[in-house]
C-alpha cells in the first residue's frame, strides 16, 4: 500500500497505494466460490450480515479451492500490475483465502483470511513487502462474536499499535465482501456496511477505524463501492457475472481497469516463473 517512489515507475501515478486499499482492504480479500446468491430479505448491512450468519456460508460457497487472476491497465500504460486471489474450504466449518498484488520491479503486497462458516470468528493479515522480501508493515484483524481486535505493525521503525472494539452489527467480516456484493446486486437496493482498511485500521486516537462504505447496485449487474468519506478509498465498480463472481473491476475516477485473465497469460505478461514467492499461494 505504499506509493512508489522510483521515478521510473511514475506512470503509475502513485496508484499502488490507492489500489491496495481496494484489494487488500481487509474484507476485499474474499471468496470466489459463490455458487448461488439468495436475495436478502432484510434491508441494510446489519440485516445482510444477520442473514449470512443464519444461512451460514456453506449455503453460498462450494468447497473447491479456486484462483482468479487479473491484469490492471490504463489507457496510456499497457500494464500497471496484476492481482491474484484464491479461496476455498480450509477445514470443516472454516473457509480461507489469499491474495497478492504484484507490479513490475516492485515488491508485492499480500493478504490472507480465514472465516468460520457462521461468521462467529475470523482472522485476517495484510502485509506489504520490501525489496528483501521481508514485511515492511502488517495489519492483523481478529474477529470474535462480540469484538474486533486490530494490530498494526511498522517493522522498519519497530512500532506496534493495538486496539479492540465491540463488533458492529453491520461490520463486514473479512472474506465476505464479494458475496455481500452479490446479495446487494440481487436485492437492487443500496446497502451500507462497515469495513476496515489496511492503511487506516486504527485512528490517531487509538481506536479501531470502522469505515462506512456504500454498496450501490448499478445496471448490468455492476455494484459501485464508495466510502461515505471518499478520501479514504477510491470509488470502485465491480462487474459480476450471472453467478455473482467478479470478472472485472475498475476505478472510474482514475481510468484504471482490472480484467480477469488466465494464470499463464498473467505470468507471461509480467515475466514470472512458477517458483516466485509472489506467485505461490499461501497454504
Amino acid at each position: 500500500m505504499q506509493p512508489m517512489t522510483n521515478d521510473a515507475r511514475l506512470p503509475k501515478l502513485n496508484l499502488v497505494a490507492t489500489v491496495m486499499v481496494g484489494i487488500l482492504a481487509a474484507s476485499v480479500v474474499l471468496a470466489w466460490t459463490t455458487t448461488r446468491t439468495h436475495k436478502a430479505t432484510t434491508s441494510g448491512g446489519a440485516g445482510i450480515i444477520s442473514k449470512l450468519t443464519d444461512d451460514t456460508l456453506d449455503s453460498y460457497w462450494t468447497t473447491e479451492r479456486k484462483e482468479r487472476w487479473f491484469i490492471g491497465k490504463k489507457k496510456d500504460v499497457e500494464k500497471i500490475d496484476w492481482t491474484m486471489r484464491s479461496s476455498g474450504l480450509k477445514s470443516p466449518g472454516v473457509f480461507s483465502g489469499y491474495s497478492v498484488l504484484g507490479n513490475p520491479g516492485g515488491s508485492p503486497s499480500k493478504g490472507e483470511w480465514t472465516i468460520r462458516t457462521d461468521l462467529s470468528s475470523g482472522y485476517y493479515v495484510g502485509r506489504n513487502y520490501g525489496p528483501d522480501e521481508k514485511p515492511v508493515s502488517e495489519t492483523h484483524i481478529t474477529l470474535t462474536k462480540t469484538h474486533v481486535a486490530v494490530t498494526v505493525i511498522h517493522n522498519k521503525h519497530g512500532r506496534r499499535f493495538n486496539s479492540t472494539s465491540p463488533r458492529p452489527k453491520d461490520y463486514m467480516p473479512e472474506g465476505t465482501f464479494h458475496l455481500i456484493m452479490g446479495l446487494v446486486a440481487a436485492g437492487g437496493e443500496e446497502v451500507r456496511v462497515k469495513m476496515i482498511l489496511d492503511d487506516h485500521a486504527i485512528t490517531r486516537r487509538g481506536s479501531v477505524n470502522f469505515v462506512d462504505v456504500r454498496l450501490i447496485p448499478l445496471r448490468n449487474n455492476v455494484v459501485r463501492v464508495r466510502a461515505v468519506r471518499p478520501r479514504l478509498m477510491a470509488t470502485t465498480d465491480y462487474h459480476l457475472d450471472s453467478n455473482h463472481n467478479v470478472y472485472r473491476y475498475e476505478y472510474p475516477d482514475m481510468g484504471l481497469v482490472y480484467r480477469m485473465e488466465p494464470r499463464q497469460s498473467v505470468m507471461e505478461t509480467f515475466g514470472m516463473s512458477e517458483d516466485e514467492p509472489a506467485v505461490r499461494s499461501a497454504p
